[in-house]
């Protein structure tokens, strides 16, 4: 596919450089009355069909006509492409700018989101602690109940002509205190 320098320029008649060395490009037309006049001028260069006293015929004069109209609907779409293709080269490069920046937010949010995985973590792991912690504490606090209220409860309601509790049990009381 061709550029659109390489296109617009493969569309402008050649013309001869005024060092004569090499050829440059004439610009296009610019006005309806200019590309009559050189249709008018290729009409009478032409192959002689008309003479130069006559008038063209209708047919004649309306394909002079299209042509010029040919011409000016094709300058106009090679207007058009060209804008067009400007306007798609500012889109791609606004798209990549664009792409950029996300990028760039996709990587911040990214290492946002490890450090609070990682801060999840270690706090998960002080919450295990602390709930070991917390069960050991009342596991100690039931054994000092235990201690302090159940046990003289315990004792007291044992007469004391029983023989007690058995000795097993009584050794066992005694090692806690």
């Amino acid at each position: 596919m061709q550029s659109p320098e390489n296109f617009l320029a493969g569309q402008l008649p050649a013309v001869k450089d005024g060092d004569g060395d090499g050829f440059r490009f004439a610009p296009p037309e610019i006005s309806a009355g200019a590309q009559t006049q050189q249709a008018e001028r290729e009409r009478r260069s032409s192959s002689g069909k008309l003479g130069r006293d006559r008038l063209p015929s209708p047919a004649e004069e309306r394909r002079l006509r299209r042509m010029v109209s040919n011409r000016e609907s094709a300058r106009r779409s090679r207007l058009r492409k060209q804008r067009h293709l400007e306007e798609l080269a500012n889109q791609v490069e606004w798209l990549k700018s664009r792409n950029m920046e996300l990028s760039r937010r996709v990587g911040a949010v990214t290492g946002h989101s490890r450090l609070f995985r990682r801060d999840n973590e270690r706090l998960l792991s002080e919450a295990a602690a602390l709930r070991r912690r917390l069960s050991n504490l009342r596991r100690v606090l039931i054994f000092r109940h235990l201690q302090t209220v159940a046990l003289p409860q315990l004792l007291s309601t044992v007469p004391a002509h029983s023989g007690g509790f058995p000795m097993e049990v009584e050794q066992a009381l005694l090692a806690y205190n």
